[in-house]
């Protein structure tokens, strides 16, 4: 039987943390170096899927993918050393039930930026460690954002609108008022990690603040 195959946005998300993450590892590096950084990226794929709420369906889908876009990248000796360290991490994608915290900060945004603006940004914030709340703040009018703000405020955390050509098609501006705690990001195309290390930093202070 076939695996369960994702939604698009999370098979997009899952491509970038691992196909950007196994570029950073040094292909000459020592082969514990090399194992260590495969472990710490399959970890963070089990993040990404608990961020999205990922079905245990998507389990063997997402392990023939991480060994898939690994091979190319990865020494054969090191996957072979490393491999069922992995696949026990991504095994347990589905079997935990979500945690009660909430999130870090959440991203709020419209359907059509979710593959070139959300989910890339998303992964950006949980590889530096934040808890990201995404599948549940996209929104279709401004009713709809209003209830996906106020539902992430409410829970306690920061939130990040993201503006761009597609959200100015689907709501006046004019029609929404950011409450506190609500950083704007204009659409930042090629400038990604330039704002996920902004948002981070902000997201940091907003703890901080919230703490004391």
């Amino acid at each position: 039987m076939a695996p369960e195959v994702p939604p698009s946005g999370f098979r997009h998300a899952f491509d970038l943390l691992v196909t950007n993450g196994a570029r950073k590892l040094r292909f000459d590096a020592s082969q514990d170096a090399l194992s260590e950084g495969v472990v710490q990226l399959a970890a963070g794929v089990v993040q990404l899927s608990k961020d999205m709420r990922a079905s245990p369906g998507w389990r063997d889908w997402i392990i023939v993918e991480f060994d898939r876009l690994l091979e190319s990248r990865i020494p054969d000796a090191v996957l072979a050393r490393v491999r069922s360290q992995a696949h026990a991490l991504l095994g347990s994608i589905g079997s935990e039930p979500a945690p009660a915290r909430p999130c870090d900060v959440f991203v709020a945004y419209v359907p059509e930026d979710r593959l070139p603006l959300a989910a890339p940004l998303a992964v950006e914030l949980s590889k530096r460690g934040a808890r990201v709340g995404f599948a549940d703040f996209e929104f279709e009018d401004v009713e709809q954002l209003k209830a996906a703000v106020g539902r992430g405020l409410s829970a306690g955390a920061p939130g990040v609108l993201i503006l761009s050509p597609n959200f100015d098609r689907r709501i006046d501006r004019s029609a929404f008022f950011p409450p506190d705690r609500l950083l704007i990001v204009d659409d930042f195309g090629d400038r990604l990690m330039q704002t996920a290390e902004r948002v981070y930093r902000w997201t940091t202070l907003q703890r901080d603040a919230n703490e004391l």
